[in-house]
């Protein structure tokens, strides 16, 4: 989130129709810098959408309110999704990362929680799938969300055998969990859960290529401690940075299949949303740069944007950036910060774990948080920090608003540079039926458009 945000056209792509069934679209219909905000054209009923965007996660403070329609749950707060006015998402939800056991899922659903966070590179859509089945709930009341599309579309075999080791102790190693083949992928998944539609469907990274792939993946940096804890020095990876400056230097020469790559997958995501197979469409770790490059191809934006957040990496231009433009954010890591010395007092003063005063630190952000734990006590916990009925004190907020390092734990994706598009790539032309005039354009220069 350091990166200058990358310039890009004026999107204006026409809204297109969804499929018969699919109810409330809302298309991305334009966005006008000098403006500060976008238009949203709907198709759907319009009533509420100023409010809802007022309420709209990623603003820097924002109270979570308690659903009163659609997916709903007792025991959590939701918060509306609102460019795409599928209803609302329970703020508060069980990642399932490294989750390979159902009892865990069953716990979860048996404690109240309502929203499962899952990925086809997780490899475990099937237990999730058996946990929901022998739990009783019902599927209309469950908020299902899943991730595909993770690895770049040529990289999947060639994976030196020691991470592909590693991925396929995840599960996650699936031939269709690869760029543009996410129609497969999500079809892959809906058979192993056993279900019929993903309530939100994510494009996992924005990796499209080996390079930017194993560039995350390097040590963001080399920490050395004293035997007391204390930090001695925390310089950089210098192979990390050869990497980012070869990943930018790539770019910047010629970066059209990152572009296109990116384009077609969420050219397909678009698609499932239309057929009701995923009833909301987002991505996942995409920074500002990323956003703005899908103005010159999104006829539907995303819905949501899932990324590495807590108090030490407030991403707050891409939280400021989605807020303007009705995206939703949803934090993973959130409660990753046990040790710290500043949350440890706060959490003392509440007499709360630092993951619960972190939570709530998000919760009260307006950020939807995705806590994973084995344990039934931790489960009651994470959720006590949205249902308890407690709110950090100002001053409070504002000491964990000031520890923000721009600290990344676990991987790093803003040296993924965005790529110019194609001359003759005209925004939402797959899926817009054009004027004799923009015909004419199609071939023009995307910032003439």
């Amino acid at each position: 989130d350091c990166d200058p945000p990358a310039t890009s056209s004026t999107m204006k792509a026409t809204p297109t129709r969804p499929a018969q069934g699919v109810q409330g679209h809302r298309s991305w219909h334009s966005h006008s810098r000098s403006g500060g905000g976008s238009r949203i054209s709907s198709s759907g009923s319009s009533t509420g959408w100023a409010a809802s965007l007022v309420l709209g996660v990623a603003a820097l403070s924002l109270t979570p309110t308690v659903a009163s329609t659609g997916v709903e749950s007792s025991f959590s707060p939701s918060i509306d999704l609102h460019v795409q006015s599928k209803g609302k998402i329970p703020q508060i939800g069980f990642g399932t990362g490294g989750i390979m056991n159902k009892t865990y899922v069953l716990n979860a659903l048996e404690e109240g929680y309502r929203h499962i966070d899952t990925a086809l590179l997780y490899g475990n859509q099937e237990i999730i799938g058996e946990a929901i089945r022998e739990s009783g709930v019902d599927r209309s009341t469950l908020f299902v969300t899943t991730k595909v599309g993770f690895f770049p579309s040529d990289s999947l075999l060639p994976l030196p055998p020691l991470a592909a080791r590693f991925f396929r102790a995840m599960g996650g190693v699936h031939p269709e969990n690869m760029k543009t083949r996410e129609k497969e992928a999500v079809g892959a998944g809906l058979k192993m859960m056993g279900v019929e539609y993903f309530d939100l469907c994510l494009i996992h990274s924005p990796l499209t290529d080996d390079l930017e792939m194993w560039g995350t993946w390097f040590p963001h940096e080399f920490t050395f401690r004293t035997t007391d804890g204390r930090v001695l020095v925390r310089p950089k990876s210098a192979v990390r940075i050869i990497v980012e400056r070869l990943a930018a230097w790539i770019a910047w020469f010629g970066g059209s299949k990152g572009y296109e790559h990116r384009r077609q997958a969420w050219k397909n995501m678009e698609d499932l949303y239309r057929e009701g197979k995923c009833r909301n469409i987002g991505v996942s770790n995409y920074e500002v740069p990323l956003l703005e490059e899908m103005e010159s191809y999104a006829s539907v934006f995303p819905a949501m944007n899932q990324l590495e957040l807590h108090p030490l990496r407030q991403m707050r231009g891409v939280r400021k950036w989605c807020a303007e433009h009705g995206c939703a954010v949803t934090g993973y890591g959130t409660g990753i910060l046990s040790e710290h010395p500043e949350i440890s007092r706060i959490a003392r003063k509440y007499k709360k774990t630092t993951a619960q005063v972190t939570l709530r630190w998000a919760l009260e952000s307006g950020i939807v948080v995705i806590p994973k734990t084995r344990t039934r006590s931790r489960l009651r916990e994470n959720l006590d920090a949205a249902t308890g009925g407690w709110q950090l004190a100002e001053e409070d907020k504002a000491t964990m608003d000031s520890l923000d390092e721009n600290r990344t734990y676990y991987w790093e994706t803003s040296n993924i540079a965005a790529a110019p598009p194609p001359a003759e790539a005209a925004p939402g032309k797959a899926d817009t039926e054009k004027s004799d005039e923009n015909k004419n354009k199609e071939h023009a220069p995307a910032d003439e458009l």
